[in-house]
Parts: structure tokens; sequence; C-alpha cells
């Protein structure tokens, strides 16, 4: 029966046709496209520095107690610890649904309750939230064979310089 109406009367298949076309096009048009979307990535990362102490003295000290004051705050899905020489870092994997900055008030007051070491090599902990413009976009290497520090250090200094004159370079 379509096929019939088609061939009788063609004009209407044609106006069909430019009309899903002009929809195409329009939609195409208006489809916004960027590199790096805005986005809240559900992750954040707790880094502390504990200098001259060994892994098992961060993970006893630092690490755990973190952990188990962290594990309390509602939005926190998983979290995973690295206690190496002189430093911790724990990373949280948030709820998506969760509120990043309410979460990330709710671990500084739970961290300000935690029992830490408080002598002169400890430093108090870091929240740092995962963001996507904090990623480099580009990443050079230079390198050189026969030539000094010196040559070398101005060869670099001078790739630097070209390269933040560019339009839309943020940071080199």
């Amino acid at each position: 029966m379509l096929s019939a109406m088609s061939v009788k009367k063609p004009l209407i298949v044609v106006v069909m046709l430019i009309i899903v076309i002009a929809l195409g096009v329009v939609s195409y048009l208006n489809t916004n496209v960027d590199l790096l979307p805005e986005m809240e990535l559900p992750y954040m990362v707790i880094v502390t520095v504990y200098a001259g102490q060994s892994p098992d003295t961060v993970e006893k000290e630092v690490t755990d107690p973190i952990e188990a004051s962290i594990s309390k705050v509602s939005g926190v899905d998983k979290i995973f610890s690295t206690s190496a020489e002189h430093y911790s870092m724990i990373t949280l994997q948030l709820d998506y649904s969760a509120s990043v900055d309410k979460v990330k008030q709710d671990i500084q007051s739970q961290l300000e309750l935690t029992a830490l070491p408080s002598d002169e090599f400890f430093n108090q902990p870091i929240i740092i939230e995962v963001d996507p413009s904090l990623l480099s976009t580009m990443t050079v290497s230079i390198s050189s064979e026969g030539q000094t520090n010196e040559e070398a250090a101005s060869y670099l200094s001078k790739v630097t310089e070209a390269i933040a004159s560019v339009s839309g370079v943020a940071r080199v």
C-alpha cells in the first residue's frame, strides 16, 4: 500500500525526504561538542606527608585512622589507599548521586576529629578533587645529544616560550 502511494504521489515522498534532511541538518548544527566537557568526576584524593617515616609507620599512624574516620562519611562508595615511605595517598570513589562539595565538607569535618600524629614531620592531610581540567592535554618530550646542559636548557626555554605564546595555552 505504501509503495503504491509512493508511485502515484511522488511529491509526498520528496517532501518527506526534504523534511528529514532538514531536521538532520538543524540537529547537526545545534549539537555542541567540547574537547573536555565540564563534568564532575566522583573521585577525591587525600594526600598526607609524614616525612622520614617508613611505610608501616605511615600506614599505622596515618592511613588506617583516616580510612576509619572517612568510612563513616555518607557518599563514599569505595576507598583505595597506598602507604609509602614519607606519604599516604587515599583515593575515594564517591557515589554518582553524591554532592562532591558536601562530601568534601564531611571529610574535612571527620579529619579534624581524627587522631593523627602531632610532630614536626607530619603535614596535615590535603584533599584534592579530581578535575579533568587538571589533566594535561599535551605532553612534550625533548632530548638532546652532543649538547651541554646549558645549550639544552636554552633550547628548552625557547620551546617553552613558543608554546606559551600560542593562543589558548593556559600553562606550560
